[in-house]
């Protein structure tokens, strides 16, 4: 009788320490899925449901733990869209389209640019930009950003300044 309960839980420490590291395994791998940005293709915001390749740079993505991957048409509905739970995890990674220090704090255009992670941005409200839906925000690579005489921000500020309604 001892030994068929010896068995059992060898066996059932055996099966439990096999579900742990296949759950940890696959956390880990989600974790890491596609750590870089996307081209953005034929992509709906998943905040407002617009087609993000038609609306003006700067634009952003997300990827979940899962490997899920959200676009966004705007910095700020990205901003928004992080403080909501998701089925998909939490965001394991963010990017967005950068400018380049010469480009006009006007530009609409609508062409891909490069990617860089939120923390390597520098953030630019920019009040005098027109037809960007909620706060218009620039986005340069690091602190040497577009020559403006507007407060460079660092993703952690500008997440503050937008949720705190500014």
């Amino acid at each position: 009788m001892i030994r068929v309960s010896h068995i059992a839980t060898v066996l059932l420490s055996g099966v439990l320490l096999a579900t742990l590291l296949g759950c940890t395994v696959a956390e880990s791998t989600a974790a890491t899925v596609e750590a870089s940005a996307e081209a953005i293709g034929p992509a709906e915001c998943a905040a407002c449901g617009m087609v993000v390749r038609e609306q003006p740079a700067p634009r952003g993505q997300v990827v979940h733990r899962d490997g899920t991957r959200k676009h966004f048409c705007a910095v700020g509905d990205l901003v928004i869209y992080l403080e909501e739970p998701s089925p998909h995890g939490s965001v394991t990674h963010i990017f967005f389209e950068y400018f380049e220090p010469q480009t006009p704090i006007a530009e609409m255009g609508t062409a891909p640019r490069p990617w860089l992670k939120a923390d390597e941005g520098a953030y630019i409200i920019a009040p005098d930009r027109q037809g960007i839906m909620g706060t218009p925000v620039l986005v340069y690579r690091g602190v040497d950003g577009h020559a403006t005489n507007e407060k460079r921000l660092t993703w952690p500020e500008l997440r503050r300044r937008l949720l705190s309604g500014m």
